[in-house]
């Protein structure tokens, strides 16, 4: 059985409701999509694991023990 190419398009959904392909912003709009997503990233993960001290340190072990390292 032959298959079938899959393909994917992203789109931002903007808080007034206006949808659009992630392909069709330009650069310098893509660029501050990304850095507003890096932002807000990191933003959520420093908050989580502030408030789940054990589970950033479960992290960094796992991260250790996967680039050999040992404490």
């Amino acid at each position: 059985m032959a298959r079938r190419e899959l393909s994917c398009e992203s789109f931002l959904i903007y808080q007034d409701g206006r949808t659009v392909p992630v392909q069709a912003l330009s650069d310098g709009e893509r660029e501050r999509w990304r850095e507003n997503m890096r932002s807000r990233l990191s933003r959520e993960l420093s908050g989580y694991y502030t408030q789940h001290p054990a589970e950033y340190e479960a992290l960094c072990r796992d991260l250790d023990k996967r680039e050999g390292r040992t404490a």
